[in-house]
């Protein structure tokens, strides 16, 4: 297994296919159940710097030429997403994200400080360790005294025992963001300093 950074040669559709699938919530919604659509847009976005799918925000895992696992990242050079135009056309529920959870949230990452976006295995290779690692090798980049903030879904135990076990702590329980559902699902804030 090979654990590195994302790149330009890389298969952008199927990094964009674990991508949406990071949360069950969020894609459906902006896609309006298009998956095939979702993937291809966000496929499309992560070859432009000026977005929050850029690749380069992207770590991934591979095994035997395969790319199995991704994990998006925010940090202080990621830029603002004004790049979303064509879609906003023809899907106001990504504008309605994009303005009220992406941008603010983007806003809000300071010096020394990221959001793990998402990070997702094929179903195929779970249970592997590769989330940790993952994980792990995104820490070792980074600086003594950076902050890493990560949000989950209370009722994902897995994740939330995974992220405690590499060291995250939560800072607040909150409702998060549902798209379209009327009862918004409980979530964990954490965060870890490297």
């Amino acid at each position: 297994m090979k654990i590195r950074l994302a790149n330009k040669n890389d298969n952008f559709e199927t990094i964009a296919k674990l991508i949406y699938e990071t949360d069950r919530y969020i894609y459906p919604y902006w896609f309006q159940g298009d998956k095939t659509e979702g993937i291809k847009v966000i496929s499309n976005l992560m070859k432009d710097s000026r977005t929050s799918f850029y690749y380069e925000k992207c770590i991934v895992a591979e095994i035997q030429g395969k790319i199995v696992g991704i994990l998006l990242f925010f940090d202080e050079t990621s830029e603002l997403d004004y790049q979303y135009g064509e879609i906003i056309n023809h899907n106001f529920n990504y504008l309605h994200t994009i303005k009220n959870y992406i941008i603010p949230l983007e806003k809000s990452i300071g010096k020394n400080e990221s959001y793990v976006a998402g990070i997702r295995v094929d179903d195929g290779f779970m249970r592997r360790g590769i989330a940790e690692k993952m994980m792990n090798f995104y820490f070792e980049r980074l600086k003594k005294g950076h902050k890493v903030f990560i949000d989950v879904l209370l009722e994902n135990v897995p994740a939330t025992c995974l992220y405690k076990k590499v060291g995250f702590k939560i800072l607040q329980e909150y409702k998060g963001y549902n798209g379209y559902r009327k009862k918004k699902p409980v979530c964990y804030s954490m965060i870890k300093t490297i």
